[in-house]
């Protein structure tokens, strides 16, 4: 299992395909990989409130495995930020938890 957890939302946006690739690498043929970051329903840039200068990014890191075959979403949710058991339409506050599987048949 590869978990990420609140950290994809700080990687450099050229780094991504990469983490993903090592990601990929090290998980077996039938294995699970979970996604807990901030979400938006397309890549946003906002700033990082912990840091002048810096940045956050906010976007459906499933997409970056679940447009290959060989993963599958089996668990998806959106929920607020800092509310953990409910829903916010406050955009800002979006985080989603997704837990894939990667399927190769051997």
């Amino acid at each position: 299992m590869v978990i990420f957890w609140f950290c994809l939302y700080l990687c450099d946006r050229k780094d991504l395909f990469i983490i993903a690739q090592e990601a990929d690498r090290v998980l077996r043929k039938s294995s699970w990989l979970v996604i807990n970051d901030f979400f938006s329903i397309t890549p946003v840039r906002p700033d990082y409130h912990h840091k002048k200068g810096a940045y956050s990014f906010k976007m459906d890191y499933r997409k970056l495995f679940d447009w290959h075959r060989a993963y599958t979403c089996y668990s998806y949710r959106l929920y607020d930020h800092n509310n953990h058991s409910e829903f916010t339409d406050d955009k800002q506050e979006w985080v989603s938890i997704s837990g894939l599987k990667k399927n190769i048949k051997a």
